[in-house]
């Protein structure tokens, strides 16, 4: 399986901390992707630990994938791994509380963050971007977008998993009480 990042430790004071427990899985949306290949396959833990679970695009190699918190976080970093190189992402806009993007809106909005992904998005630590913290300080929602192209030229982007590093800001943890209210 696709290994982790380094500086994973779970606490929730660490900057560097993985926040997939936070995030609102049933929520999470994509544009462009195929059904068989959607957003949880890349950034929902267990799905994402699986090699042959993948989110990919459908009629051309862009994505739009917004995740949702259950609690309001600060976002230190992302990883991003693709394990073929040809249906590889290139870049990626990365917007903070953008609900409701659309791939027009994406294409020429200014993004609080934008990164060119080279060939370590292939590789098993990934492609580690490290986002300016004062710009992700309060996340409610953080919406990724994939213009193309890939790094194949290919027509489909294919990405296998996605890390979201940082840590939950104070107040109400939505997901505990889910978790308490089901037991």
């Amino acid at each position: 399986t696709l290994s982790s990042a380094p500086g994973h430790s779970g606490a929730s004071f660490d900057l560097m901390a993985d926040l997939a427990d936070v995030i609102q899985s049933r929520s999470v949306e994509c544009l462009n992707y195929k059904p068989q290949h959607g957003p949880q396959n890349c950034v929902v833990k267990g799905p994402r630990d699986q090699d042959e679970l993948f989110l990919e695009s459908d009629c051309d190699e862009q994505l739009l994938l917004t995740v949702p918190f259950a609690s309001t976080v600060s976002i230190s970093g992302i990883v991003i791994y693709a394990k073929d190189a040809e249906t590889a992402p290139t870049q990626v806009k990365v917007f903070a509380n953008a609900v409701g993007m659309d791939f027009d809106r994406a294409e020429t909005a200014k993004a609080e963050q934008e990164a060119d992904l080279d060939m370590a998005v292939t590789e098993d630590s990934g492609s580690k971007i490290d986002l300016m913290v004062a710009k992700f300080n309060r996340v409610n929602h953080l919406t990724l977008f994939f213009p193309g192209p890939t790094h194949g030229d290919t027509e489909e982007c294919r990405i296998h998993r996605i890390d979201f590093l940082g840590s939950k800001q104070g107040g109400m943890d939505m997901s505990s009480i889910n978790k308490q209210e089901q037991e």
